[in-house]
């Protein structure tokens, strides 16, 4: 599950689609593995073993992939914010200068507006929207490859029957 995309819309266009196609899977998922369990008998075969105890692992593994994938995101996130915190300081001390210097009301409220635009702006950029998708990606991608793995594997197995 990659995005082929680089807009916001585009990206989340395809976490849409890729959480519709994940639930879909997910949900032939369950019906197998919930039919599984109600037809199983004691002591379980090796079959029914295997296929529960993966039913187990592969959600703590899926867990575990999906929070390392949003801390290394969270990890550019914060390293590019950081890189460009130089270059926005050197914006803002002459805007705050500016708002300590000024003397006449409406030079106040033009450097007060001029400063805040610059703190605000940011924080409400394009960058932080992809990176919050990016995130969104790389949680649901370990879900979302499992549950479509499990889909198609289980599928041939009731086909082969």
């Amino acid at each position: 599950m990659t995005s082929r995309h680089s807009t916001p819309f585009g990206l989340w266009t395809d976490l849409m689609f890729a959480t519709g196609e994940m639930m879909l899977a997910s949900a032939e998922v369950i019906g197998h593995r919930t039919g599984r369990m109600s037809t199983a008998q004691l002591p379980l075969s090796e079959k029914d073993q295997k296929e529960f105890t993966l039913m187990v692992q592969e959600k703590a593994e899926a867990g575990q992939e999906a929070a390392l994938a949003l801390a290394e995101q969270a990890t550019r996130t914060a390293t590019r914010m950081a890189m460009d915190l130089p270059m926005q300081m050197m914006t803002l001390g002459p805007l705050a200068w500016g708002l300590a210097s000024s003397q006449t009301m409406p030079q106040f409220l033009e450097a007060q507006m001029k400063l805040g635009r610059a703190l605000v702006e940011p924080l409400t950029g394009h960058d932080l929207a992809h990176d919050a998708m990016r995130a969104g990606h790389a949680a649901m991608k370990p879900y979302h490859r499992r549950a479509t793995a499990n889909a198609k594997r289980l599928s041939k197995r009731s086909a082969h029957k």
